[in-house]
């Protein structure tokens, strides 16, 4: 009799243990919190120019800027990854100034987020948001792709800041671009011809009559 209830307590114990462990496994993960840093120095930060004959058109890329964060997701520490990455396209080989430039945007933070929709830049005393198209693959979320567009005007002045700090849509973590990768986007800046000198209207003399 003692070890048949002892059985029985032991089966709801057990039965306890399984539901608790279910739930835990549905339970909505907190947004991460943490700094994120780029501790590491780029490569040469020299640009990487590639020629498509198909489509008679010269991409430049820019060296990736990466970040590693400590994340806190449920009391567990993890490490989140983000990548950035700046490109632009002109036909030809002779090079072209371009009028946008493109911003990939790589996110490996374990789920923690479920969609890439913005990117939100701040340098000096400005603000810039840049919405985001999800190129993630379906049913993929530790690994978030997204893409967008900054104006050449816009992203030449970004790189002449003194600091760079980004934000990924509502996620906690805040990046802080340090010097070493502000040189990469410098370095993209140099491959752009120089901006075209808008002509002066020409005043005719009755003007000045």
């Amino acid at each position: 009799m003692y070890s048949m209830k002892r059985a029985q307590v032991l089966v709801v114990v057990l039965c306890l243990s399984l539901v608790a462990v279910a739930q835990a496994d549905v339970v909505v993960l907190p947004k991460a919190i943490a700094k994120a840093s780029n501790p590491d120095a780029p490569g040469n930060g020299k640009p990487e120019t590639t020629y498509d004959f198909v489509k008679d058109s010269t991409t430049v890329d820019s060296e990736v800027i990466h970040f590693d964060s400590n994340v806190n997701y449920s009391g567990e520490q993890d490490l989140a990854s983000t990548m950035l990455r700046f490109r632009y396209t002109y036909e030809g080989k002779t090079p072209k100034r371009p009028a946008l430039i493109v911003v990939e945007v790589h996110d490996y933070s374990n789920g923690a987020m479920q969609t890439l929709k913005n990117l939100y830049l701040r340098f000096g005393n400005k603000k810039l948001t840049v919405p985001l198209k999800d190129k993630s693959k379906k049913g993929s979320l530790t690994l978030l792709d997204g893409e967008g567009v900054i104006p050449v005007s816009a992203f030449v002045e970004m790189s002449r800041a003194s600091q760079l700090y980004f934000k990924l849509d509502d996620d906690a973590r805040l990046f802080e671009v340090n010097d070493s990768y502000m040189q990469v986007l410098k370095a993209l800046t140099t491959m752009m011809p120089a901006p075209k000198a808008t002509p002066k209207k020409a005043t005719s003399k009755r003007q000045h009559r």
